[in-house]
């Protein structure tokens, strides 16, 4: 018989020995778990991060910012961050795997202290509701439970808006304010509002953007925003 061919069970017990042990050391370095580390605290910063470019349209990077920033900010376990890396313990990045309907996301959840990291998926019929998926597929990652009652009524939809003009202004305004350009964020939240009147949170920043330049209508802006956020989740296709 020749040599080649794995005839003995011993020489089969120890490929597929082999193949487990690569396995278990892949996962060891790539993943965290299924859950937070045991030290993680509930409020913790989870910084937005790189964000894929594979789709054609350059606004979609900055639409799946302001809408991962919507959805994220609703977590009683997180809250997104904006800024430069090394602020946050926990950082997001997005990869594109779909570019058309269904749109399909990729979320890497990277872990500074642990060194690991842990990927989670989701897809939608609209760029936004990927995104909305994804953050909620982060929020349980982190520990939160939701029912599905819950996962459909807070989408970033209602949340924030569903207009992708505005999230993707909004979300070039984030990280206009991020890196401390407040003319050019509040310019880009102005957009968003132009674009959805009822986007609480456009409203908001526009206002803390204007009022770090001493603009006077900042502080009406920004009252703006909290009085829309007070009602809560907007109706569906409505204020």
């Amino acid at each position: 018989m020749s040599s080649d061919t794995p005839s003995e069970p011993g020489s089969r017990r120890t490929a597929i020995l082999t193949a487990i042990v690569g396995f278990a050391v892949l996962a060891a370095v790539t993943l965290t778990g299924s859950h937070p580390p045991r030290d993680f605290r509930p409020g913790s910063a989870v910084l937005i991060g790189a964000v894929d470019r594979a789709a054609a349209d350059p606004r979609v990077e900055s639409a799946l910012v302001g809408a991962l920033d919507v959805a994220l900010s609703q977590s009683r376990m997180i809250q997104a961050a904006e800024g430069r890396p090394g602020r946050s313990r926990f950082r997001l990045d997005v990869a594109v795997q779909s570019a058309e309907a269904p749109y399909r996301l990729l979320g890497a959840i990277h872990d500074s202290l642990g060194g690991g990291v842990d990927t989670v998926t989701a897809e939608g019929d609209s760029w936004i509701e990927a995104a909305d998926r994804l953050a909620l597929e982060v929020r349980a990652w982190f520990g939160e439970r939701r029912t599905e009652r819950d996962r459909a009524d807070l989408s970033v939809a209602r949340l924030g808006s569903s207009s992708f003009d505005a999230v993707a202004a909004y979300g070039e305004a984030l990280r206009f304010r991020a890196a401390g350009a407040d003319s050019s964020a509040m310019e880009a939240a102005r957009i968003a509002v132009a674009a959805d009147s009822g986007f609480a949170q456009a409203w908001e920043l526009a206002g803390l953007a204007a009022l770090a330049l001493k603009r006077t209508e900042g502080e009406a802006w920004a009252a703006r925003g909290h009085e829309l956020l007070s009602r809560g989740p907007r109706r569906p296709g409505g204020s």
